[in-house]
């Protein structure tokens, strides 16, 4: 690998490699799973070394990448248990455990459904239009829009909830 392609890579990892591990953290649940997906995503960049028109082209390519490799986990993960029929499968919609230290914004993402966090983290956190993430995620706009709402719904609940408790506690 030539110098200035190494310099290219590294620069794109330093600016894009905690987005990407957010997003998959988005879609898979599970801290380690989504650091593995994410290097996985970074190493697809070195071999494919694909040539971007610009900024957002360079960002909407890691994402596509990264939701082709968590859905290729899924599908995977899924036709070995059922060949294996080894018992339980821990899925994205299963609660996996708070690590302290985690952020807010990641805490309310565990609120969601698997089908709405990463709409919610594209949305909110990338800043992406309905229609840019119904192309990165692979489903129909209007869909897109139905999950955010209910997402808003959802988190707007929780959050209702937990100014009730604290008043009752508080």
């Amino acid at each position: 690998m030539d110098p200035r392609q190494k310099n290219w890579i590294e620069d794109v990892y330093r600016r894009r490699v905690q987005d990407v591990y957010r997003f998959c953290r988005s879609l898979v649940g599970r801290e380690g799973l989504a650091e593995d997906l994410t290097q996985e995503t970074f190493m697809r960049l070195m071999t494919s070394q694909p040539r971007f028109a610009n900024p957002a082209h360079e960002q909407a390519w890691l994402f596509l990448t990264a939701r082709r490799l968590c859905y290729d986990y899924f599908k995977q993960a899924e036709s070995q248990n059922q060949s294996l029929d080894t018992g339980s499968q821990e899925w994205p919609d299963s609660d996996p455990p708070a690590p302290s230290g985690r952020s807010e914004f990641g805490d309310l993402l565990d609120l969601l459904t698997p089908e709405q966090r990463p709409v919610i983290y594209l949305y909110y956190a990338e800043g992406y239009k309905t229609e840019e993430i119904a192309r990165i995620l692979g489903r129909k706009p209007a869909t897109v829009r139905q999950q955010l709402k209910r997402a808003r719904d959802r988190l707007a609940q929780a959050l209702e909830e937990r100014q009730e408790e604290g008043v009752r506690h508080g």
